[in-house]
């Protein structure tokens, strides 16, 4: 499941769930044609099986390796 809606300060804002149930996320746009564009590419990621949160991007190496 995915939206976009279109904030009062003039920004869009995308959400999605990377599974059903879980936690909502969020990304916030100047122009709807960005929010569009990042938000088919979530979609297709996630249809694939590629997708990668961007929260556990920022893990360092050394915890990764530590884990």
């Amino acid at each position: 499941m995915a939206s976009i809606d279109k904030r009062p300060n003039e920004r869009y804002r995308t959400r999605w769930r990377e599974y059903p149930g879980g936690p909502q996320k969020t990304r916030h746009f100047d122009r709807k044609g960005d929010a569009q564009q990042f938000l088919d590419g979530v979609r297709g990621d996630l249809a694939h099986g590629l997708y990668i949160d961007p929260a556990g991007a920022r893990t360092l190496f050394r915890d990764y390796a530590e884990a």
